[in-house]
């Protein structure tokens, strides 16, 4: 990535309400911006994990491995829902209802883990 690249990607993320941070990404040294959502990113890498010491970067990692989770299980139940749409086979049908209703109980089963999770740390 360019130098104007990452001045153009910051000043996106300026642009959408992110606020420039004092500090710095650990791989590049770019200037590190918090989003809205509380995501710390930098320009270049994306998303970020801050930690002061090996305890914090093994429970913010945990808390991370949920948030994949859950979002991959998302994906998974959109690709399902269009299935159903598309379908005209009964039999077919109840196979995927039997998967949305698998994937809806690892999204709160992982929500309510990362939940757990960050009340720890």
């Amino acid at each position: 990535m360019s130098k104007d690249d990452v001045v153009k990607k910051s000043a996106e993320l300026l642009r959408q309400g992110a606020t420039m941070l004092s500090l710095t990404c650990p791989i590049c040294g770019s200037p590190l911006f918090k989003l809205k959502n509380g995501d710390i990113v930098c320009p270049i890498h994306g998303k970020v994990i801050i930690a002061r010491d090996e305890r914090e970067v093994k429970e913010k990692l945990s808390v991370n491995i949920y948030d994949s989770i859950i979002e991959i299980a998302y994906k998974r139940l959109k690709e399902l829902s269009k299935k159903v749409i598309d379908s005209e086979d009964m039999e077919n049908e109840s196979k995927i209802a039997d998967l949305l209703y698998k994937w809806m109980n690892i999204i709160e089963k992982a929500k309510r883990l990362k939940e757990e999770q960050s009340k720890q740390i």
